[in-house]
């Protein structure tokens, strides 16, 4: 299981609202875990930050490869030109960003960092 998946397996169980990938952000926790993978994906980022600044791939559907048990499922892999939906947070007006566009926390569209 993937650190991801064990966060709100590990925690909820397979009942449990944060085990529940619809209820799971009315959890408290769900909140906590999302931060922390973030600060961990950017603590990665910086060790080798030339190269991990554009390094991306995987799969641009959830469930996908290796999980895609009927095969039914059509997906490509991501590029930093993937373009993800943020509709119901940002609206028509800006529905869509560009992982380029997230990479970087420090960038103008994010501006956070983490203490070390």
């Amino acid at each position: 299981m993937s650190y991801h998946g064990g966060g709100h397996a590990g925690v909820g169980g397979d009942t449990g609202d944060i085990g529940n990938p619809y209820s799971s952000p009315g959890d408290p926790l769900f909140y906590l875990h999302h931060a922390n993978m973030d600060r961990l994906w950017n603590k990665w980022q910086r060790a080798d930050w030339p190269a991990r600044k554009k390094d991306i791939a995987g799969p641009d559907v959830q469930f996908a490869y290796p999980w895609n048990f009927f095969g039914d499922i059509p997906y490509n892999n991501v590029t930093l030109n993937y373009q993800m939906d943020f509709i119901e947070l940002l609206g028509t007006d800006r529905r869509f960003v560009k992982i380029r566009e997230v990479m970087d926390i420090t960038s103008p569209g994010l501006c956070y960092t983490y203490d070390a």
